[in-house]
């Protein structure tokens, strides 16, 4: 039964995990990546080096539509103003990296479950203590 148990939670904590472990922020084309991704929030960094957050991002035409987040403030930024553009985006060596550990994670797991004795009731003799030493032949287990 607690076989049954254990891909269950793990496929949830790996899911869980997987969740943002598998994106970066990074800089991005604007016109494509916001037209294709829908990401819920941008950076952008205008020409004067300010940094503006800008939520629901659209760009229509030449300019970056959106609002600010948390206030639904409409932020407009003409392209010809925005010297970079950044998004969390998929990273392909995170997604690599949480797909080794869950391998890794998934065989140890079976390994101990299946062919591990620690947990199954079961210990080796202790031979080395005061009682197999004063009654040896109560113990022939631990003779060699």
């Amino acid at each position: 039964m607690l076989l049954a148990r254990v891909p269950r939670r793990m496929a949830l904590a790996v899911a869980i995990a997987g969740i943002g472990a598998c994106t970066t922020v990074k800089q991005v084309e604007p016109a494509r990546f916001i037209q294709q991704k829908y990401p819920p929030l941008v950076w952008v960094t205008e020409t004067n080096n300010s940094v503006v957050t800008v939520a629901d991002a659209q760009i229509v035409l030449d300019t970056l539509f959106g609002t600010r987040p948390g206030t639904k403030d409409p932020v407009a930024i003409a392209l010809s103003d925005v010297r970079a553009v950044k998004a969390k985006a998929p990273d392909g060596m995170k997604t690599g990296l949480l797909a080794s550990a869950v391998a890794v994670g998934s065989v140890s797991a079976m390994y101990i479950l299946l062919f591990s004795k620690s947990g199954s009731g079961k210990s080796g003799p202790d031979c080395f203590g005061d009682e197999v030493r004063k009654h040896p032949e109560e113990h022939p287990e631990c003779q060699s």
